[in-house]
């Protein structure tokens, strides 16, 4: 589930804002709405939600998981693999995850047993 700088950046200019703008209605400087507008950062689970509030569309939307702005995916048509990853991403222990296992894809030490057994867990210690 990406996080989309290019919905972020519509949305941002649909309202009138520049980066410093919706840095402060965030509580952040203008570099980190750069920063998630370049892709180089996502924003923390609890800044997303405050986000889509100042925005005025979902946080469904901002992660590509609808097509409207304003809609929201049901849990009955997420598969258990995306449930998880939700709950990872609103625990915030998602970016680590994708950190350690694109450390150990660059390093060849892989496991063959699964990421995630639940939400909330995972076989990769951060």
């Amino acid at each position: 589930m990406p996080f989309s700088a290019d919905r972020l950046r519509q949305a941002r200019l649909h309202r009138g804002l520049t980066q410093t703008s919706l840095g402060e209605a965030l509580g952040v400087v203008a570099q980190q709405v750069l920063k998630w507008e370049k892709q180089i950062s996502v924003p923390a689970p609890e800044t997303l939600a405050r986000m889509a509030q100042v925005l005025g569309c979902t946080t469904d939307w901002l992660l590509e998981l609808v097509d409207e702005p304003t809609g929201y995916l049901y849990s009955e048509t997420l598969s258990d693999t995306e449930r998880q990853f939700i709950e990872l991403y609103r625990q915030g222990e998602l970016p680590e995850l994708i950190q350690r296992l694109v450390t150990e894809l660059a390093h060849g030490k892989v496991q063959k047993d699964p990421i995630v057994d639940s939400p909330g867990k995972s076989n990769v210690t951060p």
